[in-house]
């Protein structure tokens, strides 16, 4: 790996100064870093995928709705595909079939703060379906800072540890999350007191 990485940080300074842009070799150095990380981590996830299970690589979007705190329409290739973020549920907004509850707006804003425009990094979990019944895209998303947003939304109180049916990847980190921002009182865990 250190000469793949010693060949990239080498090709991506040389274009850079070729093309004349000032960018520090030391960040092209963070970022060369971060997305073999990045890969390392997916391949890692991919070789104890169980045998059969779609693989858990990470794929590139551009989020272009979000439309409440929990789900998304992302641009995959050309394709728009609703997304459900696993591991989280934001309070409802007042277009659900369920109304409005506590938090549910302040999740939403958050959400599209977070997302909105962006463009993220999307993963699968093999423990999960690729649907859900109402046809979204189950993932995680990356920001492009390299922050979980899931786990975002829940550590600054947006959203609750969410499980399904099964336990999930991410489950052990999502459920301190909320530990903590309860403990903290954040969003939801003081605002919505009465509403449990």
């Amino acid at each position: 790996m250190p000469i793949i990485r010693a060949v990239v940080v080498a090709a991506i300074v040389g274009v850079i100064g070729w093309i004349g842009f000032d960018i520090s070799p030391a960040v092209v150095e963070e970022t060369v870093d971060a997305q073999l990380a990045a890969w390392e981590e997916s391949e890692a996830a991919d070789a104890q995928a169980p045998a059969g299970a779609a693989p858990a690589t990470g794929r590139t979007a551009t989020v272009v709705a979000v439309i409440d705190g929990d789900t998304a329409r992302v641009n995959i290739d050309g394709q728009t595909e609703t997304l459900r973020f696993i591991g989280i549920d934001t309070p409802e907004t007042a277009t659900s079939p369920a109304g409005l509850e506590c938090y549910g707006d302040q999740a939403t804003v958050r959400a599209r703060a977070l997302l909105a425009g962006q463009t993220i990094m999307l993963t699968a979990d093999p423990t999960q379906d690729e649907y859900d019944r109402y046809d979204r895209l189950l993932v995680y998303a990356q920001l492009p800072s390299g922050i979980d947003f899931g786990q975002t939304m829940i550590e600054e109180g947006f959203a609750r540890e969410y499980t399904f049916a099964a336990a999930y990847k991410n489950q052990a980190t999502y459920q301190t999350a909320q530990q903590t921002a309860q403990a903290a009182g954040r969003g939801l865990w003081s605002a919505c007191l009465g509403d449990e």
